[in-house]
């Protein structure tokens, strides 16, 4: 497991926080996107500015929607940031071990992968207090939560229950994971360059390969079964049909998006949130759906 962990895929240390100027968040309200059910406006609903230094370093590459908060987990500063979705309200909740990747459980609570130390933490964020640490078979490379059941990549792929008591495992589509989502009867498993569309026992059932989307983290799904991907090397986020044959860009680098390596998206309220490394910040988008 070594696409999203390495150092080639670190976040790099910001020599300053960037703010989005007026005309560049002016710019983020999309033309209309006339594809199925594909968005048909992505607007900004507001910048999430990390408090950061000259020597700050962030290791954020990934985040989840958690009730009315967007939760980040800082690697490099054993650490969770916490923003209100609706307000400029940031905390900072230092944790016993270095988190890297996330999950919504409900509206106060989350999961989280400390990589290297092996566990997942449930931490309920609305008292600043770990539920529950459940050690894992291996380093964990991704997790998501359905029905109260987490699915984490530990090499083979583990169901779970909220208590650590393992359902089942089956084999990955036998490539170095790094983030994973379910939705419904599939999950979506993406690996830096492919993504991969699988029933709920890892067999694939299509994939998404295209030419100029090769440096590819953060994934989500939408009230409408799109995924969403976040191009790194290419600033933009991409929308992918639920059958993989159709896709767009919805957001790119002349929407003054720069590195997005992490997303989640909100099914209730219908929006997403992107966090950025070029921009030392996140931003929360407001997705329209044509009636």
């Amino acid at each position: 497991m070594t696409s999203v962990d390495s150092s080639a895929a670190e976040t790099v240390p910001p020599t300053g926080c960037k703010e989005i100027t007026t005309a560049a968040v002016e710019n983020y309200t999309q033309a209309q996107i006339p594809v199925n059910n594909f968005p048909s406006a992505v607007t900004l609903r507001r910048q999430i500015t990390f408090e950061c230094h000259d020597n700050d370093y962030f290791e954020i590459i990934d985040c989840a929607f958690v009730g009315l908060n967007v939760v980040f987990p800082d690697y490099i500063n054993d650490r969770l940031i916490i923003s209100m979705v609706e307000s400029n309200d940031i905390r900072y909740l230092g944790i016993d071990y270095r988190p890297r990747y996330i999950t919504g459980v409900n509206n106060n609570t989350v999961a989280v992968g400390c990589t290297r130390y092996q566990v997942i933490q449930i931490i309920d964020i609305s008292n600043d207090t770990v539920v529950r640490t459940i050690p894992t078979s291996g380093e964990c490379y991704g997790i998501s939560c359905s029905e109260d059941t987490l699915y984490v990549d530990a090499s083979d792929i583990v169901v779970m229950d909220l208590m650590g008591h393992v359902l089942r495992t089956f084999p990955n589509p036998g490539i170095d994971l790094g983030y994973l989502t379910v939705d419904g009867d599939r999950f979506f498993f993406c690996d830096g360059f492919v993504l991969f569309c699988c029933d709920l026992s890892g067999n694939v059932k299509w994939e998404f390969d295209k030419e100029g989307y090769k440096d590819i983290y953060g994934m989500a799904t939408d009230s409408k079964g799109n995924v969403y991907l976040a191009n790194a090397d290419s600033d933009r986020i991409v929308v992918i049909s639920p059958d993989g044959t159709l896709h767009r860009d919805i957001l790119t680098s002349f929407d003054s998006l720069e590195s997005p390596i992490s997303l989640d998206f909100d099914k209730k309220e219908n929006r997403l949130v992107v966090r950025t490394t070029g921009n030392a910040s996140a931003f929360i988008f407001d997705v329209e759906y044509k009636s």
